[in-house]
């Protein structure tokens, strides 16, 4: 019982500071990254390497998803310092803030919050 997903789904190619779903002969642009603004530059090649993180995000989604079943909840009784623990978290931060609140989205399968 999957749920669906609302974003374009990968993979996504990164071409001039663009993001671009190739799907057969069509080419359709995701996302533009630009390498500045408000009067701010960022350092040559900042706008190609935010281009790529971008159009990682969704097999990075798709990995900590798929991890998911071989992770289990850490009982070392010390989370604030604990490796693991704070792995857990940073894996379920990571999911939540790509796929928005609970409220939009619903809970994961098989996972608790």
């Amino acid at each position: 019982m999957g749920e669906q997903k609302v974003y374009t789904p990968g993979p996504w190619q990164v071409r001039n500071n663009s993001i671009w779903l190739e799907v057969g002969p069509v080419n359709s642009v995701v996302a533009d990254v630009f390498h500045g603004g408000g009067g701010q530059m960022f350092a040559p090649g900042t706008g190609d390497a935010n281009a790529r993180l971008i159009a990682a995000a969704p097999d990075l989604l798709a990995a900590l998803e798929a991890i998911g079943p071989l992770l289990s909840e850490c009982r070392c009784g010390d989370p604030d310092t604990c490796i693991a623990c704070q792995a857990l978290r940073s894996r379920r931060r990571a999911i939540d803030l790509a796929l928005g609140p609970e409220g939009d989205r619903g809970a994961h399968e098989g996972e608790t919050r």
